[in-house]
């Protein structure tokens, strides 16, 4: 009996030694967001959020204000799905983040050079400053950050936001202010890596795309990963699809549950 009380002792040491262990390691698969990933999900988010705005009405004649719901929901199924698929979280070291269209965080405001308020306007002072200007700054806290020479006959300067915008309807009210020439949203001509999203019925969908080849000779292929997220944030990897990726470009991609041929 005695033995026996023994044995029972021994088994309950073992298996409080061995519980936080298993707490420690269960602890130490969950993936924090780094904080530069986190940054530009919530441009991703914000763009996305805006793009589906942009299906029922032109982004100009859209509010400044991106609404927030949508891009809540959207940077909280991208955080979801970088913590919950070790390959997801390798494609941000092949800079898979949103293409910068439509604009949110940037625009270019092309003038005159002989505007009498052309020399002042980085400026918020001097009798000549063109106040409209600095009104529609002031408006959406936008801020300068660059004045210099657009042409022989203009000059421009840089303007971003502090935080993302829907920069096609801040263009407009640019347009409306006597002296403005044109307003350049910056977006390239030329496609890019990028992330699309779709709502279905069973949640969230994303698309991952890595663009490689040359696409100004028409050469150009992609890759893509898809992905849903449910209301629950449950992440739920569909498919893997396109051109094989060149060995060179491979960044620090990690096999996915359902490999394609490379």
């Amino acid at each position: 009996m005695k033995n026996y009380f023994k044995l029972i002792a021994l088994v309950s040491v073992l298996f409080t030694c061995f519980l936080p262990s298993a707490t420690s390691q269960s602890a130490s698969d969950e993936v924090d967001l780094p904080k530069h990933i986190d940054r530009k999900y919530r441009r991703d988010a914000a763009r996305l959020a805006l793009r589906l705005e942009g299906q029922i009405e032109d982004y100009r004649y859209m509010g400044v204000e991106i609404p927030p719901s949508n891009v809540e929901v959207i940077y909280n199924s991208l955080k979801s799905i970088y913590q919950k698929d070790k390959t997801a979280r390798s494609l941000t070291e092949c800079n898979i983040h949103t293409f910068p269209d439509p604009a949110i965080e940037q625009l270019v405001v092309v003038f005159d050079k002989n505007q009498t308020w052309a020399k002042t306007v980085s400026q918020r002072t001097g009798e000549d400053s063109n106040q409209a200007v600095h009104d529609v700054l002031q408006k959406y806290n936008l801020a300068i950050k660059k004045q210099y020479q657009w042409n022989a006959e203009q000059e421009a300067i840089t303007i971003r936001s502090r935080k993302p915008l829907n920069m096609a309807a801040v263009a407009n009210e640019f347009y409306n202010v006597d002296g403005i020439a044109e307003v350049d949203l910056g977006i390239p001509s030329v496609k890019g890596n990028d992330i699309s999203v779709e709502r279905t019925s069973e949640g969230w969908e994303f698309q991952f795309e890595l663009l490689f080849g040359n696409y100004l000779t028409g050469d150009g292929q992609s890759h893509r990963w898809k992905y849903l997220v449910n209301d629950n944030q449950e992440v739920k990897f569909l498919m893997e699809e396109g051109d094989p990726v060149p060995d060179w470009m491979r960044c620090m991609l990690q096999p996915s549950p359902i490999m394609a041929s490379f």
